[in-house]
């Protein structure tokens, strides 16, 4: 797992710190929902901030992807003689970049979904 990590470049990174802003969005969410019972401005501003995080982290998914494959092919064209083996892994950490955006997006939807649902029985 940690060469996982460092294997990568600082997309993956990014998409973490990303994806620990949505979880802390989520348990001030769950907080002010559940246990403080209160449904104002400032959930729903929490609400939709969980919403954004994770569309922001499929984007650097995304991103990170397309930088993956650039770098990649342009490892390659310098080289000019590469095996397929190095060309799979190469595709392989791209993916693994879009692959954690759209976990992320799919997480936070999911919370927004649940969380969102809640707020409006909450609503006097």
């Amino acid at each position: 797992m940690n060469e996982f990590f460092f294997q990568n470049n600082v997309i993956i990174w990014l998409l973490l710190m990303v994806a620990a802003v949505i979880l802390i969005m989520i348990i001030k969410t769950v907080v002010a929902l559940f246990i403080k019972n209160r449904a104002d401005t400032v959930v729903e501003n929490d609400l939709n901030s969980i919403l954004f995080w994770g569309t922001i982290g499929a984007g650097l998914g995304i991103f990170g992807h397309f930088a993956g494959i650039f770098i990649a092919m342009r490892s390659i064209l310098s080289k000019m003689d590469v095996s397929p083996a190095i060309v799979s892994q190469g595709y392989l950490m791209s993916f693994s970049h879009i692959i954690l955006g759209l976990l992320i997006l799919l997480i936070a939807a999911i919370c927004w979904f649940i969380l969102r649902w809640k707020y409006k029985r909450v609503l006097p």
